[in-house]
């Protein structure tokens, strides 16, 4: 197999798994975006109805502590992403060379 057709194929998986990322990222905004209305929401609800200022205050914590929980989650799995995509692109640069014993050294068995 040449060069270019292994960069190419090497390419073309991590353009895809670009994407897929991307897909990924969109419908995790979505879903933030859903959870932190819902929360405004609430607690927009309970000021409306005079709950006292523990409560409000309990509620805008758990809302700040879901969305910062989310966001080291999405972090931990993009970061999860990165490497196995840079893992992926190394097993497909390594699929076709040639064995060799002194390759791991980088020392020859030339004698001077």
């Amino acid at each position: 197999m040449n060069n270019s057709s292994k960069f190419d194929r090497i390419r073309r998986s991590a353009l895809d798994s670009v994407e897929q990322s991307e897909r990924h990222f969109r419908k995790a905004i979505v879903g933030f975006a859903f959870i932190e209305g819902t929360c405004w929401i609430g607690y927009i609800t309970l000021a409306a109805f005079s709950f006292s200022l523990p409560v409000l205050i309990g509620v805008a914590a758990v809302a700040v502590y879901v969305m910062v929980t989310g966001a080291l989650m999405g972090l931990k799995l993009h970061m999860d992403a990165c490497t196995q995509r840079t893992l992926t692109a190394i097993e497909l640069l390594a699929e076709d060379e040639p064995d060799d014993n002194n390759s791991d050294t980088g020392l020859s068995d030339k004698k001077t």
